[in-house]
């Protein structure tokens, strides 16, 4: 699924992992048809490209769906021409188009990057139309925030997901973790998370927790640990330049954390440097009990390794010392600086027509409810986002009421993982994807060595992210 030639940055992989097969195959469907108008036929003709296009030979099966969208789109505005361009633009490649304008008119980018693509000047002001199709009032605020600048809008969202906690049920059985009522005595505070997990390894020998630790994702779990402990990461100055903060006594007890839950407290699997991937095929196969994933991964689990719904529960992250914060990730959209107007109004009627909006049609219901029933019969998991991208009642409405009536998880295994008190985290505005394989590489260190020294390790990650990073911007 993941074009690997451009396209290997974590965020993206995750995505594609957790959301766009899930939350986002339903937007494209549900959206069809629901735009409220055609344009004339003596309209000015307009072509945009647009990227991200799914990929011919590694995603063929979406691939030939977009090519049914396309045809469809065309009927409602034949003088519209969307040209699909497969390419990912990893933020490298990406910095080298932008600079001798071969960037595509749309191109998708992860949370991570907006604000450095902004400052770069490579991103286009797209406020009047944003306004003009209602996403300044219909999107979560907290997600547009990510692409604006001194008020002014330069992308709108895509996909979007919360950081939350995976449990096995059955592991849990084992370890006599179960209320009377069958709900799952589930931790609330990380220090009750450490507590849960050694029960269940002195219970039934299976570990009671692991966290992703390699290809940038261990850093990407990390944060939100680490937002829990009271770490910043960075701040501005006044002149503008950010500076690295985490060399900091709240940072490096984080770290210590995560080294006592190998070497203090025993609750991790043999193999530390794990993905994803493993960990997903971990806790499916009841091979560990706890685990942070971004809210799609259950539906995933349940997909690809045909793990009953009744063993996988979830809910919000753990309490921290300082305070209980997910980080909110995803995707946007965001369009090249030699962008038309026109060209910018007909990728919105673009996204308008897959759905990817807070605007509701004529059938959006009624094609809502087909696509939940499609994956219904096809035993998929089904359960309301956790982070809503949309915040138009019309919408989220209708989106409420179906899934409600067709909700096929536990209730007992499934909490509310956005309560209130959890705080919602961005990502960090600058050099994102950096700062998170640098702090892979000190979970690594802390997790292979157990005389690894926490303080230095931080503090010497704090000065490769100025020097390496942050002084380059």
């Amino acid at each position: 699924m993941k074009n690997k030639k451009k396209e290997g940055y974590f965020m993206k992989k995750i995505i594609l992992m957790g959301l766009s097969l899930v939350m986002v195959m339903a937007l494209l469907i549900t959206g069809c048809n629901n735009n409220t108008s055609s344009i004339n036929s003596d309209d000015e003709n307009v072509s945009v490209t647009i990227s991200f296009w799914p990929n011919s030979e590694t995603d063929a099966e979406r691939h030939a769906l977009y090519d049914t969208y396309l045809e469809k789109m065309k009927e409602l505005y034949p003088n519209i021409t969307i040209i699909p361009d497969e390419e990912g633009y990893g933020i490298d490649n990406f910095m080298v188009l932008a600079a001798t304008n071969q960037l595509p008119n749309v191109y998708r980018k992860p949370y991570t990057e907006p604000q450095q693509i902004i400052n770069a000047g490579y991103a286009r002001d797209i406020s009047d139309i944003v306004k003009k199709y209602n996403y300044d009032t219909g999107v979560n605020p907290d997600i547009m925030k990510i692409c604006m600048k001194d008020g002014k809008y330069y992308g709108v969202p895509y996909s979007g997901y919360m950081i939350g906690m995976t449990y096995n049920a059955n592991v849990f059985k084992k370890a006599g973790l179960v209320n009377a009522d069958g709900s799952l005595m589930i931790p609330t505070t990380y220090d009750e998370l450490v507590e849960t997990a050694k029960i269940i390894k002195e219970k039934t020998g299976i570990p009671g927790y692991a966290i992703q630790t390699t290809n940038k994702e261990g850093g990407w779990m990390f944060m939100n640990i680490a937002w829990s402990y009271g770490v910043e990461f960075m701040k501005q100055d006044e002149n503008g330049k950010w500076i690295a903060t985490f060399d900091t006594p709240e940072a490096v007890a984080a770290l210590e954390y995560i080294k006592d839950l190998k070497w203090k407290h025993d609750v991790f699997s043999a193999n530390v440097l794990i993905d994803t991937n493993e960990l997903q095929k971990l806790i499916a196969t009841d091979r560990v009990g706890m685990a942070m994933f971004g809210e799609g991964t259950p539906k995933s689990i349940v997909t690809k390794y045909k793990t009953d719904k009744d063993v996988i529960g979830y809910g919000p992250v753990m309490k921290g010392p300082k305070a209980q914060v997910s980080q909110v990730g995803g995707d946007v959209y965001m369009f090249s600086t030699n962008t038309e107007d026109n060209q910018v109004d007909a990728a919105f009627k673009w996204f308008e027509f897959l759905g990817l909006t807070p605007n509701v049609g004529k059938d959006y219901e009624k094609n809502l409810e087909e696509t939940i029933l499609a994956d219904v019969e096809t035993d998929k998991l089904i359960v309301p986002p956790v982070l809503k991208i949309w915040v138009n009642k019309e919408r989220t409405s209708i989106d409420d009421k179906l899934y409600a009536k067709y909700s096929n998880v536990n209730p007992k295994l499934w909490t509310n993982a956005y309560p209130e008190g959890v705080k919602v985290q961005q990502e960090e505005p600058m050099c994102a994807q950096n700062l998170y394989a640098l702090l892979s590489t000190a979970m690594q260190n802390v997790l292979t060595n157990p005389d690894a020294d926490c303080a230095q390790i931080i503090h010497e990650t704090n000065e490769t992210f100025q020097k390496d990073f942050l002084d380059k911007q």
